[in-house]
């Protein structure tokens, strides 16, 4: 090969690598373009994938929340209910008590009554006796 010859086939082969380099140069950045467009795609729908897990969340707490509220009403009600079943039940234990008191007076006191009224009698047959006696030995 000629001088000649060989000068052309490293120009061709010079341009033909810039046309190689300016290609893949090319496609680089295509490739990058694609790359950074899925890049962007992916950081918007983890954007909007965290939104909706923040969305939710939120009414889950919302949600759990109100059924803890419910839960609460549902507990100071029974509480409360509880709390006047036991003050009557304490009521009419007094009650009771009171009446069963007054009945033992009551009957504390007729027996009281009946023991004095036996003990007078007593003492009256008892000195009726002795004025008996005394009348005879008197006589």
């Amino acid at each position: 090969m000629s001088d000649i010859s060989v000068i052309k086939y490293n120009k061709m082969q010079e341009n033909l690598n810039r046309s190689h380099a300016r290609e893949i140069n090319k496609l680089k950045k295509q490739q990058q373009a694609e790359v950074s467009k899925v890049v962007q795609d992916n950081e918007i729908q983890l954007r909007n994938i965290k939104k909706d897990y923040e969305v939710k969340l939120e009414n889950e707490k919302v949600a759990t929340h109100s059924q803890l509220i419910k839960a609460r009403s549902a507990h100071e009600r029974r509480l409360q209910e509880e709390n006047e079943k036991h003050e009557k039940m304490v009521m009419d234990l007094k009650q009771a008590q009171s009446d069963k008191l007054e009945e033992l007076k009551t009957a504390f006191e007729k027996e009281r009554e009946r023991v004095a009224q036996s003990h007078k009698e007593f003492l009256e047959n008892a000195e009726k006796e002795f004025q008996m006696e005394k009348t005879k030995y008197e006589a």
